[in-house]
């Protein structure tokens, strides 16, 4: 994948109908009517990485509402958990993603959009996992990079993007879909750790269609993480999924395991 897509341009004021957190914030900002309503939901999902299925859990939340009357919707990825896992591992995602949801309330709030406030459910999770021998697994966020510098700490990350194939379950039916996923490899205090984000996905069928627009959503959402890695002293490979160079995986996938 080229991380280096250099034809990735910011939208300036364009609002546009909303795909990211950051439009509701932006319309708001700009005096416009903004409703908004988050429904967190885990998703049974199956990866196809590294030539092997991967069964995991999706934690998204659907964000709807309106702009000026205009209705929108969206959905926004905020972590990923193995279905065969450690304890302290599904704990963590939750942790993680609850805590990424917790900052887009509080900049919505700021911004003057009223909203509920609900989370993703620990307890759900972990009665859907299958369990492994327990052990620790300190979670890693793009918050806790950002503090570790302002600490004055010398922070590294390696930003490493990938196109996932996936499979998401639902009741009566299978969605394929491909995931923007982003590992961001932290080197700091001695170690190295992981910090990894979802940062847009669309339906495989839908790929002409759909591609681009998402493609559009991981890479703002990736310069917003950017831009606090700037501020905060990060050193940091800044790249962009590119869309004419974006393959996803799908040598011979077979059927998943849990597939209907």
């Amino acid at each position: 994948m080229d991380t280096a897509y250099s034809s990735f341009q910011a939208r300036q004021n364009n609002i546009g109908r909303p795909a990211r957190v950051r439009d509701l914030e932006r319309a708001a900002d700009q005096g416009l009517d903004v409703s908004c309503a988050a429904d967190p939901q885990v998703i049974d999902s199956d990866f196809f990485h590294e030539n092997q299925w991967k069964p995991a859990h999706i934690l998204l939340c659907w964000f709807t509402g309106t702009v000026e009357g205009v209705p929108f919707g969206f959905r926004k990825c905020y972590s990923r958990s193995r279905l065969t896992g450690t304890c302290s591992q599904g704990i963590n995602a939750v942790m993680s993603a609850n805590r990424y949801l917790q900052a887009d309330y509080r900049l919505l709030e700021k911004a003057g959009i009223a909203m509920s406030r609900t989370f993703f459910s620990i307890q759900e999770v972990l009665l859907r996992q299958r369990m492994e021998q327990d052990a620790d697994c300190n979670p890693m966020t793009v918050n806790d990079v950002v503090q570790i510098a302002r600490e004055g700490n010398e922070v590294i990350v390696e930003a490493n993007l990938d196109a996932v194939l996936a499979i998401e379950h639902y009741t009566d039916v299978d969605t394929d879909k491909i995931y923007l996923m982003a590992d961001l490899v932290v080197i700091t205090l001695g170690s190295t750790t992981h910090c990894k984000r979802c940062l847009g996905s669309y339906a495989a069928e839908n790929e002409d269609r759909e591609k681009i627009p998402a493609v559009s959503v991981a890479n703002h959402r990736l310069q917003d993480i950017y831009e606090q890695f700037r501020e905060a002293g990060v050193g940091c490979n800044e790249g962009y999924f590119n869309p004419s160079s974006l393959f996803p995986d799908k040598s011979d996938p077979g059927r998943s395991p849990t597939r209907l």
